[in-house]
């Protein structure tokens, strides 16, 4: 686990920064928390005197995890590891969306495998990373395929364990996102055949924590905020220089991590949206055998919008 201690320093001697100023921050090393790499790379947290522990994870819901273990106070994950978290009666908050996506997550199926079109599934073995945004997608496009999940078997799966179950002819199918999506389908070439479904659903990727964690750093957050709105304007304004640095935190390729950017809209918000797509996720999640609350929880409660109001009121659109 990478583990990046930043503190402000002022003429050329340590400053000390002050223990509310100080935040363990959980994040991932796919593309989604963008404007976390920018914001390490260019020193934006320190510059808003913030200590970030930065602790890196191969994708969301392990940051979640490490945060949910009080490892870290805060984590970027999509939102399924959250409402998952809800409906396991953990008190999470959301402090903001940090980006937002319809088209970075696919299935992608081998046609050697006898997979030609949806319907060749049933019967097929996929694998999915359980617990993440991967397998709310897959469930939709079996739905909108018409497909029960019953006709398929469905198996967790590791992104790096992928291709070579693929090549070795262990799963049919995976479903997962960019840049592991764009990785498979290159490696398997005129073999594979990719299901989209970005009519299905738009997936957010948020920043959450302890809501009282939260509550109990105002300072902080706000700091964050602004910290985050900042790598939002310099992915806008540099999208060269922003490429480059994204490549690094994820160890992609440029050109992957460039033929992509225009998938995501990088925007630091709390909007109605967001609440939709929550609501349908948790309601998902409760059908899950390992749901353990009793009633949907109310997610108007699990967002801490005082931060993101305080410095840019126009990012806030909710209505009360």
């Amino acid at each position: 686990m990478a583990a990046l201690l930043l503190t402000a320093c002022a003429k050329g001697a340590a400053k000390v920064t002050p223990a509310e100023m100080t935040i363990r921050l959980a994040y991932s090393t796919n593309l989604n928390p963008a404007l976390v790499h920018i914001a390490l790379e260019k020193g934006y947290f320190a510059d808003e005197g913030l200590a970030i522990d930065a602790r890196a994870f191969l994708f969301g819901k392990l940051a979640m995890d490490s945060m949910l273990e009080g490892e870290s106070d805060l984590a970027t994950c999509a939102a399924i590891p959250l409402v998952l978290a809800l409906v396991d009666g953990k008190d999470i908050g959301i402090a903001a969306t940090i980006v937002s996506t319809d088209r970075t997550t696919a299935l992608v199926a081998d046609r050697a495998a006898g997979v030609q079109k949806p319907s060749d599934l049933a019967g097929k073995t996929i694998g999915v990373p359980f617990g993440t945004a991967a397998e709310y997608f897959l469930q939709l496009l079996l739905e909108a395929r018409g497909l029960d999940r019953k006709a398929v078997r469905i198996v967790d799966m590791k992104p790096d364990d992928m291709l070579p179950a693929l090549k070795a002819g262990t799963v049919s199918a995976v479903s997962i996102w960019i840049p592991y999506l764009s990785s498979i389908e290159l490696a398997l070439a005129e073999r594979s055949l990719v299901m989209y479904g970005n009519d299905l659903f738009t997936q957010h990727f948020i920043i959450a924590g302890n809501i009282g964690f939260m509550r109990a750093r105002p300072a902080a957050m706000r700091a964050l905020m602004r910290s985050l709105l900042k790598a939002e304007a310099f992915i806008s304004d540099h999208p060269d220089e922003a490429v480059a640095i994204i490549a690094r935190y994820t160890k992609a390729d440029e050109a992957v991590v460039r033929s992509a950017m225009d998938l995501y809209r990088f925007k630091v918000s709390l909007d109605e949206a967001l609440l939709l797509v929550l609501e349908d996720e948790t309601r998902w999640a409760m059908s899950l055998p390992a749901a353990t609350a009793r009633k949907i929880p109310d997610i108007r409660d699990t967002i801490y919008a005082d931060a993101l109001q305080s410095v840019a009121p126009d990012r806030v659109r909710l209505i009360r």
